[in-house]
């Protein structure tokens, strides 16, 4: 929990330095990068970091530290991913912002590796209940950007591409901590189906992962294209502002999630479910509050935050993103309760319901309007998406209560034989 906050407070403090020193067009270009290491670290969220934690919980820790030295086989490969997402990414952005393609491929690829790194080893803590040390190594990660940021500051020179190669360099520092407290020990994927379970597991969570970002992120990529640069930018300086409240969910369902899933071992599912609502229902209702408390300081938010650079477009894309903080929360912890009954391929068709229903329409359609069209388009995707999420929690409960009775009566048949 302090884990993630501290992590978005970071994050934030980096996003606005990043709008208050480059120019609007530089700020765009540079949240359309941002968009693409978000990318990676879903991908690699979905494929590495959540099988480990779902797999992992309950594991003593020599049995652990064999886990994680297997998932490194994973990390190696979506290491590859990011370089060749960067390798792309970079051409386009250089020609965005005109400027050094190999500078923009050599950031964006040293992020990757080490931000990627540095997640996969706050996870694995994270799943040992070392929850001090995780956030120690964010802690430690936060305070190498800031002296990033004072040194780009005072020798005045800034980039997009600087910003993410003090982002690189922090995250690496951190990874070296992390990698000795941890201690992994590399080896070769036991034969007893556990591999391919988190292949499985992982393929469908991946798949849904790519329409997650393509909902939230994605509409920084499609913004230069259908509308302008200028237009990411607005969007991110006003989503700046609600990603804090995103980003705390996000970790509390992060924790919650071994959680629900070792209820689901035990077979505790009617507790599970009142444990969920219980979070959907008080951390909406400070949703609610905190979007509303946005809407209320928007004009002193803006002019404090941005120095009079952004102006009432940023204004107008906070009054239709107030409902965003709720639809989070009851989405992402319905997506936790869903991938804690391992059915993260309900998460897919969740996803891909909504993108087939609103999504691809929507967003297409509210980029020609710039940001505040986009905001419009990313609540209904969202309200959308969590329809689908509804309804696969239902038929996945359904699911296990007939596999209970069929077990139940197989085992009264054969104490009858007996």
């Amino acid at each position: 929990m302090s884990d993630q906050i501290v992590s978005a407070g970071t994050h934030f403090a980096l996003n606005l330095y990043a709008a208050r020193i480059l120019t609007i067009e530089a700020y765009g270009v540079f949240a359309v990068g941002y968009a693409l290491v978000v990318l990676c670290q879903m991908i690699h969220y979905s494929l590495v970091a959540e099988p480990l934690i779902v797999f992992g919980a309950g594991l003593s820790r020599p049995r652990f530290r064999r886990h994680v030295g297997m998932s490194l086989g994973f990390h190696i490969r979506i290491l590859g991913l990011g370089v060749v997402i960067a390798g792309l990414g970079g051409l386009w952005l250089g020609h965005l912002a005109h400027g050094d393609t190999i500078a923009w491929i050599i950031s964006l690829a040293a992020v990757n590796v080490a931000t990627l790194t540095m997640q996969l080893f706050r996870r694995a803590l994270q799943a040992q209940n070392e929850l001090g040390a995780a956030l120690m190594g964010t802690t430690l990660y936060s305070v190498f950007i800031g002296l990033g940021l004072v040194w780009l500051f005072l020798h005045r020179v800034s980039s997009p591409e600087l910003l993410f190669l003090v982002m690189a360099v922090s995250a690496g520092i951190v990874t070296v901590w992390q990698f000795r407290r941890l201690s992994p020990r590399l080896t070769t994927p036991p034969k007893d189906g556990l591999l391919s379970a988190m292949v499985r597991y992982g393929g469908w969570a991946s798949a849904a992962t790519l329409l997650s970002w393509a909902g939230s992120s994605g509409p920084y990529v499609l913004l230069p294209v259908l509308s302008s640069v200028s237009q990411a930018a607005v969007l991110r300086t006003a989503m700046n502002l609600y990603l804090p409240f995103q980003h705390f969910i996000l970790g509390i369902t992060a924790v919650a999630l071994p959680a629900f899933a070792r209820r689901v071992s035990r077979g505790e599912a009617t507790k599970l479910s009142s444990a969920a609502w219980q979070l959907i229902t008080w951390l909406g209702i400070l949703g609610l509050l905190y979007g509303l408390a946005v809407v209320l300081a928007r004009h002193s938010l803006v002019a404090i935050l941005y120095g009079g650079r952004f102006g009432e477009n940023t204004v107008r894309v906070l009054i239709l993103g107030s409902v965003l903080p709720a639809i989070w929360t009851a989405l992402f912890v319905q997506v936790a309760v869903l991938r804690a009954l391992g059915r993260s391929d309900w998460v897919f068709y969740s996803h891909a319901f909504a993108f087939g229903s609103v999504g691809i329409a929507g967003l297409t359609i509210g980029a020609r309007f710039g940001a505040a069209g986009v905001t419009i388009a990313l609540a209904l995707l969202q309200t959308a998406t969590l329809v689908g999420v509804s309804i696969g929690i239902g038929r996945a409960q359904k699911d296990r209560e007939v596999l209970a009775d069929v077990e139940a009566k197989s085992l009264a048949a054969a104490i009858g034989h007996a």
